[in-house]
């Protein structure tokens, strides 16, 4: 089960799986998958992206159809 805090936007098909955390005011686009990752506040994940097993660190941008696995952003 993942934990969003609700000043987030999570656009619809976006999938948050594994004890994903997504922190303030952070953006997951539509068809994002999120899987056991720390998302920190105002990231940006855009559309179709992948994250597995990441950190993901305050204010980053992860682009459009990108794949991040067991990496620290």
């Amino acid at each position: 089960e993942a934990l969003v805090d609700d000043s987030s936007a999570i656009a619809g098909g976006a999938l948050l799986l594994g004890g994903t955390v997504i922190g303030r005011g952070s953006e997951i686009g539509a068809g994002a998958r999120v899987d056991t990752s720390v998302v920190f506040d105002g990231v940006e994940i855009e559309a179709g992206a992948t994250v597995e097993r990441c950190v993901i660190g305050a204010g980053a941008r992860i682009g459009a159809r990108a794949h991040l696995t067991d990496a620290v952003i």
